[in-house]
C-alpha cells in the first residue's frame, strides 16, 4: 500500500492511500467549525478587545505628539529669549599678570631656591648670584672714595693756607699804606723846608727816596695780595674738584653695593613659580629671564566676540562665566572694557587687506571681564578655557 502525502492550501496535511482513486478537482469540504468547548479560553475576549485598544494606542500617541509639540515650542520660546538677551562665546581664556624674574646684572648663579609651581611672597629670594666679583667692586669703590675723602681734605688745608696767607699780605698792605703815607708826608715837608732854606739838599733827597721806596713796598704788597687771592681761587676750584671726585666715587660705591644687592633675585610680586628655566653654575645675563611668577589674586577673563556681537556689549554688563575646570561652579562677572582693536589688528604683523586677493575673514574683538565672585578654592589660572554668557537686556 502507497501512501503519499496531499497538501492543499488552508487545510492541514493528509494521507492518501495509492490505491485509492484520486479525486481529481473534488472540492473539499469545509473544516468543521469548532465546538465552543474547543476554543481557547479567552478567545472572544481577545477578539473583542482590539477596536478598544486601538483606539487606546492613538490617543497615548495623540498625547505623546502634544506634549513633543509643546516642549519644543517652549523650548524654542526659551531659546528665542535666550538668545535675544544674550551674547556667548567659547573663545576664551583665564588671563592674569605673569611677571618675569631677570637679574639684573650679569654673572653666574650660585644658587637656585625654588622649583616649579612653588608658592612663593613678593621680595622673596628666588636665586643666589656669585659675588666674588661684585665683592671686588664694592672694595674698589670703597677705596676711591677714601682716596677722594684725602683729596678733599688736602684741598682744604691748602685753602687754609692761602686764605692765612692773603689775611698776612693784607697786614702788610695796611702797613705799608701807613708807612708810604707818612714818608709821603716827610717829603712834603722837607720840601717846604728846603724852599725856605730851612734844610739842606740831602735831607730832601733822603725824604724823597724814602717815600719813593715805601711806594714801592706798598706796590708789592699789593702784588702778594693779588698773589694770595689767586691761590685762594686756585683752592677754591681744587676743592670743588676733590669733593666732585669724592661725590663720583660715593656714586660708583652705591652702584656696586645696588650690584651687589642684585645678586639676590627676588619674586617680583605673590604668587607661583612657572616657566623656570635657570640652574646652578649657569651664567646668566642682566636681563634675561630666569622664570616667571603668576599671580593668582587678580586673574580675569579675556573673551573674543565676533564683531556681529560686539554691538549689544556694553561696559558694566553681567556675565556668567563657565570655567571648563569647574563644570559644577560657575563664576559671575561683568564687562570691564572693550578693546580699541581687533585682535588680528594687534598682532606683530597685521593682515594687510589692502594687497593680493581679498578674503572677508570674521574679525574677533577682545573684551575684558573682571570675576565678581572669585573662590579661592577653586583658583583661576590663566589660560584656562571659559565659555561666557554675557547678559546685553535685562531679564523679563
Amino acid at each position: 500500500m502507497d501512501y503519499s502525502l496531499e497538501m492543499q492550501p488552508d487545510r492541514p496535511l493528509q494521507f492518501r492511500d495509492s490505491t485509492e482513486p484520486a479525486r481529481a478537482d473534488a472540492p473539499s469540504a469545509p473544516p468543521k467549525p469548532a465546538d465552543d468547548d474547543d476554543r481557547p479560553a479567552g478567545g472572544n475576549e481577545a477578539h473583542a478587545a482590539k477596536p478598544g485598544g486601538g483606539r487606546k494606542r492613538k490617543r497615548v500617541l495623540l498625547a505623546v505628539a502634544i506634549v513633543v509639540l509643546a516642549v519644543g515650542a517652549y523650548s524654542g520660546v526659551r531659546y528665542y529669549e535666550f538668545a535675544s538677551t544674550h551674547e556667548t562665546t567659547d573663545n576664551a581664556q583665564v588671563e592674569g599678570h605673569i611677571a618675569p624674574v631677570i637679574p639684573h646684572v650679569t654673572g653666574y648663579v650660585a644658587k637656585v631656591l625654588v622649583d616649579d609651581n612653588q608658592e612663593v611672597s613678593a621680595g622673596e629670594v628666588l636665586v643666589r648670584m656669585d659675588t666674588a666679583d661684585l665683592d671686588l667692586e664694592v672694595q674698589g669703590a670703597q677705596d676711591a672714595v677714601k682716596s677722594a675723602q684725602t683729596a678733599v681734605t688736602s684741598a682744604e688745608a691748602a685753602l687754609d693756607n692761602a686764605t692765612a696767607q692773603r689775611k698776612a699780605v693784607e697786614a702788610a698792605v695796611t702797613a705799608a699804606q701807613i708807612e708810604s703815607r707818612h714818608a709821603d708826608r716827610e717829603r712834603a715837608r722837607q720840601r717846604a723846608l728846603f724852599r725856605g732854606n730851612a734844610t739842606t739838599r740831602q735831607a730832601l733827597d733822603d725824604a724823597t727816596s724814602a717815600a719813593s721806596a715805601k711806594a714801592a713796598e706798598l706796590d708789592v704788597a699789593k702784588q702778594h695780595v693779588a698773589v694770595a687771592v689767586a691761590g685762594i681761587a686756585r683752592g677754591e676750584a681744587a676743592l670743588a674738584e676733590a669733593k666732585a671726585h669724592v661725590s663720583s666715587a660715593e656714586t660708583r660705591l652705591a652702584e656696586a653695593l645696588r650690584d651687589r644687592g642684585y645678586a639676590e633675585v627676588k619674586a617680583p610680586i605673590d604668587g607661583h613659580v612657572v616657566k623656570k628655566s635657570v640652574e646652578p653654575g649657569q651664567l646668566v645675563q642682566a636681563g634675561q629671564p630666569l622664570m616667571a611668577v603668576a599671580e593668582d589674586s587678580t586673574a580675569w577673563v579675556e573673551a573674543n566676540f565676533k564683531e556681529k556681537q560686539i554691538a549689544k556689549i556694553a561696559v558694566g554688563q553681567t556675565a556668567t562665566l563657565e570655567v571648563d575646570a569647574y563644570e559644577d561652579h560657575p563664576f559671575h562677572g561683568r564687562v570691564d572694557s572693550l578693546a580699541a582693536a581687533t585682535g588680528s589688528a594687534l598682532t606683530l604683523l597685521p593682515p594687510d587687506d589692502a594687497s593680493g586677493n581679498f578674503v572677508k575673514v570674521q574679525r574677533w574683538i577682545p573684551v575684558k571681564l573682571l570675576v565678581t565672585d572669585p573662590d579661592p578654592t577653586r583658583p583661576l589660572r590663566p589660560g584656562m578655557n571659559v565659555t561666557v554668557e554675557v547678559r546685553t537686556a535685562p531679564a523679563r
